[in-house]
């Protein structure tokens, strides 16, 4: 095992004898010393992280620390998947046009999908710049857009509509007719 920058890294040795290991340990061990291993350092998280990385890995630690249950872990990974069309830009590189632009996408969706998508945005970009990866909140003056969808009016059935439903379920092979009946 070695330790660079206090990361474990582990090293494998084989040989036919037990003298051939032990030497190829030393020459790793004299090589090291040396300095003839160059220690690549990780990227700045500020310079390359996605979108899409850093809410997955909101959604992921929510998870981990049991602050959100499974089904809400799901919907939120269901939501993160409307996120693609700009899921992979780097998010200093996302600006209020570029939220203004996808939210627009975005208003074909019911009013609930809307919500959710922007609240997943916005707690992205909180976290973004809590964890200094941006100095400005691209979405500070971004109102929560509107749906696009016309509101359907429901209504009840009446006792004759009912009757004649129970009737079609209780007679005729309805696919979902026993938890419609129910």
């Amino acid at each position: 095992k070695c330790e660079i920058f206090g990361e474990e890294k582990r090293k494998s040795f084989y040989g036919k004898t037990k003298g051939e290991v032990d030497q190829q340990i030393r020459d790793f061990k004299r090589r090291l010393k040396a300095g003839e291993f160059k220690v690549v350092e990780e990227a700045d998280p500020s310079e390359t992280i996605t979108l899409h990385e850093l809410a997955e890995k909101i959604i992921e630690d929510q998870h981990d620390l049991n602050e959100i249950s499974d089904s809400t872990y799901d919907r939120k990974c269901e939501t993160l998947k409307k996120l693609a069309p700009i899921g992979n830009v780097r998010i200093k590189d996302i600006t209020e046009d570029t939220v203004k632009k996808f939210l627009i996408t975005q208003m074909s969706y019911s009013q609930s999908i809307i919500n959710k998508v922007y609240q997943m945005l916005k707690g992205t970009f909180d976290e973004a710049v809590r964890k200094k990866y941006i100095t400005e909140h691209p979405m500070v003056s971004i109102k929560k857009p509107k749906t696009k969808q016309e509101k359907v009016k429901v209504r009840a059935l009446t006792l004759a509509e009912q009757e004649e439903l129970l009737d079609i379920l209780k007679t005729k092979k309805v696919l979902y007719g026993d938890q419609m009946l129910l």
